[in-house]
């Protein structure tokens, strides 16, 4: 997937979370206030995507953890299901 494809995604289908970013790697935050879901892929910002990752903080900072060797919009939409 492309980052406009997540972002668009984001912006449409999941409302419930303010604060969610779609990144790549270089430009992680180092400072955040949750509830916080960040999308990264591993590579830096202009070069070719290789591999998205995602962490979704709850206000309890409980976290979830997500790698896209399976489909991550499935597993975006099942974090804010559930």
């Amino acid at each position: 997937m492309y980052m406009f494809e997540i972002q668009n995604f984001m912006r449409n289908q999941v409302k419930e979370w303010k604060n969610v970013y779609v990144i790549s790697s270089d430009n992680f935050p180092s400072k955040f206030k949750t509830p916080i879901g960040i999308i990264c892929n591993t590579a830096w910002a202009g070069e070719p995507g290789i591999h998205w990752q995602a962490i979704f903080i709850d206000d309890n900072n409980n976290s979830k953890f997500f790698c896209s060797y399976v489909n991550l919009l499935r597993l975006i939409t099942n974090v804010y299901r559930a």
